[in-house]
C-alpha cells in the first residue's frame, strides 16, 4: 500500500507538471493542511527515518524518489521550491528543491573552484610558515632582553694640525683651548692671545686658551718652556705643573719640569712666585727654585746656562753629567744608558751649538777626557775611560 509519504509528494508533482488533482487527493491535501495550519509550502514528514544519522544515510534515497516522482527523464521544465524535511521533536533539515539532474553540474563546477581555492589557501600558507620557521618566536608578554651596549660618545668639534717638524696643534672649541706638543728633536716658538711670547723644547707639552676671558691668564706645561710675559696687573699669568704653581706679573722666567724628574723655576728678570704643596717661595733675578724628589731648595744660577737651548747652544757649568746627557738625548732624539757611572760627575764646558751632528758634540765631550760615549743604534751608552 502507498504510504501518505508517497501520496503526497505524487500529488504534488502533479500540482507542478500543471495537472489537477482527483477530488480524492484534494480531500487528502486539505485534511494535511487542516493538520498543519500557517505553512505556505508542501512539507513532506520522512517517518521512517527514526534520527539524524539516519536521516543523512537515507537522505540520496530520499531526493531519488521526489527526482524519479516529479522528474520523469523526459521531463525539461525547470523549478525551483523549498522543501523542508521535519521529524518533530528531532531536528528540521530546510532543503533548496531545484531541478535535480540539469544542476548536479553546476554543483560539482562550483565545488571544483572552492577546492581549488582552498589548496590554494593552503599553499599559501604553509609558504609563510615555511619562511617564519628560523625567526624566533616571541611571546607578547615576555620582554625582549636587551644586549648591553658600551656607551660611545657621539663627534665633537676638535681637530689636531701637524705642524712642521711634526709639531702638532690641537684646538677644541668646545673648551676655547688648545695643546702645542712638540716632539724630541724640535723646538717652537709663537706668541698666546696676549701677546706673551714662548720658546717650547723638546719632547714637551703646552696647554693654554685660545683667549684668555677670566681673571687669569693660565697655561699648563709638561716638559721645558721660556716665558716673556706680557705685563696686564689686572690679568696675573700662571703656569701650572701638576701640584706646582708659578704665579707671575710680567716677567722672563724658564719652566723645566720633565716627567720623572725635579721641577726647576729660573728667573730672569721680574719677580715670580712659586707654589708648592711644602714650601712657597718668592724668586729674584737669576735665582733657581728647585722642587721634586724630596728636595726644595731656592739658589742662584747661571742663567745662561738654563737658557742656552733659548740661543741655540748647549752650555753647561758645574753639571751633573746626567742633566747634560739628558737634554742632549732629547735633543738628538736618543736613550741614554750608563755602564759605570754610579755617582754624580760634574763637568763644565763652554757653548756647543745645538745645529752640530751628534757625533760632534760627543767628541768635544770627550775632550774634557772624564767620560766617553758609544753610539749604538738610538742609544748613547756613556762611560767613565779604564784608563782614567
Amino acid at each position: 500500500m502507498e504510504s501518505l509519504d508517497d501520496r503526497l509528494i505524487s500529488i504534488d508533482c502533479k500540482k507542478m507538471e500543471g495537472k489537477d488533482p482527483t477530488i480524492e487527493e484534494q480531500e487528502l491535501l486539505q485534511a494535511w493542511e487542516s493538520s498543519h495550519p500557517g505553512d505556505e509550502e508542501y512539507l513532506v514528514t520522512i517517518a521512517d527515518l527514526q534520527d539524524v544519522e539516519e536521516f543523512e544515510n537515507g537522505k540520496e534515497t530520499a531526493w531519488s524518489k521526489i527526482s524519479q516522482q516529479c522528474f520523469p527523464p523526459q521531463e525539461e521544465e525547470k523549478q525551483e521550491e523549498e522543501i523542508e524535511v521535519i521529524r518533530p521533536g528531532r531536528m528540521r533539515y530546510l532543503w533548496n528543491r531545484f531541478t535535480i539532474l540539469p544542476r548536479l553540474g553546476q554543483v560539482a563546477v562550483v565545488m571544483g573552484l572552492i577546492i581549488k581555492v582552498a589548496a590554494f589557501v593552503c599553499v599559501v600558507m604553509f609558504i609563510i610558515m615555511l619562511l617564519q620557521t628560523d625567526k624566533p618566536s616571541v611571546s607578547p608578554t615576555t620582554p625582549v632582553a636587551k644586549v648591553p651596549l658600551d656607551d660611545v660618545a657621539p663627534g665633537k668639534d676638535k681637530a689636531t694640525l701637524t705642524l712642521t717638524d711634526g709639531v702638532t696643534l690641537t684646538i677644541d672649541p668646545a673648551t676655547k683651548s688648545a695643546v702645542l706638543q712638540v716632539p724630541e728633536g724640535r723646538q717652537f716658538t709663537f706668541f698666546l692671545a696676549d701677546s706673551t711670547k714662548v720658546q717650547v723644547n723638546a719632547a714637551s707639552k703646552l696647554r693654554y686658551p685660545l683667549a684668555f676671558d677670566g681673571r687669569e691668564r693660565t697655561v699648563e706645561l709638561s716638559g721645558e718652556a721660556y716665558f716673556e710675559v706680557t705685563k696686564d696687573k689686572e690679568k696675573p699669568f700662571i703656569v701650572f705643573r701638576n701640584q706646582d704653581k708659578v704665579l707671575v706679573h710680567g716677567t722672563h722666567f724658564n719652566v723645566k719640569a720633565y716627567k720623572g724628574d725635579s721641577t726647576a723655576v729660573t728667573l730672569l728678570e721680574g719677580s715670580v712666585e712659586v707654589f708648592t704643596p711644602k714650601l712657597n717661595a718668592l724668586l729674584h733675578p737669576h735665582e733657581q727654585f728647585m722642587s721634586g724628589k724630596g728636595v726644595h731648595a731656592l739658589s742662584g744660577v747661571e742663567v745662561e746656562d738654563v737658557s742656552g737651548w733659548t740661543q741655540g747652544v748647549f752650555k753647561y757649568h758645574n753639571t751633573d753629567i746626567r742633566i747634560m746627557m739628558s737634554e742632549i738625548a732629547r735633543w738628538y732624539d736618543k736613550r741614554v744608558m750608563y755602564r759605570n757611572i754610579d755617582k754624580k760627575m760634574v763637568l763644565e764646558m763652554g757653548g756647543i751649538s745645538r745645529s752640530l751632528p751628534l757625533e760632534e758634540v760627543l767628541s768635544m765631550l770627550r775632550q774634557t777626557g772624564a767620560v766617553d760615549f758609544v753610539l749604538r743604534g738610538d742609544t748613547i751608552e756613556v762611560y767613565i775611560p779604564l784608563t782614567k
